[in-house]
């Protein structure tokens, strides 16, 4: 009677960790964004380049909407942000990273990317840096002192702000950080020689 009471026990105890294993696993599969099955891959290697972006965007758009409802949820507003990126839209990806960074401010990889969205939601406009982008390249500067993309376009808003003197600065620590005879110094140099004395 002892053992059948033991045994009673012993399946009673994996039933109920059976049970936990099948609703956990059911909550990773419900919180897991939703993403192209292999079918949809396949399907959308066949397609024409017009067909495959409104898929590509019809999928965007159902993360965007998941997102309004699940607005803590810093890895969706990242993938939301590369997707928006990679469509062309960085207006909508400088947003989407805003969401994100607000929710890691401690991420350094989200600000960086945070700032490359703002740089390029500027150059998509053909406007000057604000005060929003110089601010967060300021923040990844502070982080990390010879980020490269930060001391550059740092430099470009000091230039734009008519502040030669801020932008040589910068421009002559990033100089440092670059091979000599590398492409970026050589530009580097260029924006240099390019500022009023």
């Amino acid at each position: 009677e002892a053992a059948e009471a033991r045994l009673r026990k012993t399946v009673a105890a994996d039933l109920e960790a059976r049970k936990k294993a099948a609703e956990a696993q059911a909550n990773a599969a419900a919180a897991a964004p939703p993403g192209p099955s292999s079918a949809d891959v396949a399907a959308a290697q066949n397609m024409a380049p017009d067909d495959r972006r409104k898929m590509i965007e019809g999928m965007v758009a159902r993360l965007a909407a998941k997102l309004e409802k699940e607005p803590d949820d810093a890895d969706g507003w990242t993938r939301l942000a590369r997707s928006y990126g990679v469509l062309g839209e960085p207006a909508k990806s400088a947003d989407a990273y805003a969401r994100a960074a607000a929710l890691r401010p401690e991420d350094s990889a989200i600000e960086l990317a945070y700032a490359e969205a703002l740089v390029d939601k500027a150059g998509a406009a053909n406007a000057p840096l604000d005060e929003k982008t110089e601010s967060v390249l300021q923040s990844v500067l502070k982080r990390d002192g010879e980020n490269a993309f930060a001391l550059y376009y740092l430099g470009i808003a000091a230039r734009q702000n008519d502040d030669a003197k801020t932008a040589l600065q910068y421009w002559t620590k990033l100089e440092a950080l670059l091979p000599k005879d590398s492409d970026d110094a050589k530009m580097v140099r260029e924006q240099i020689k390019s500022l009023p004395k």
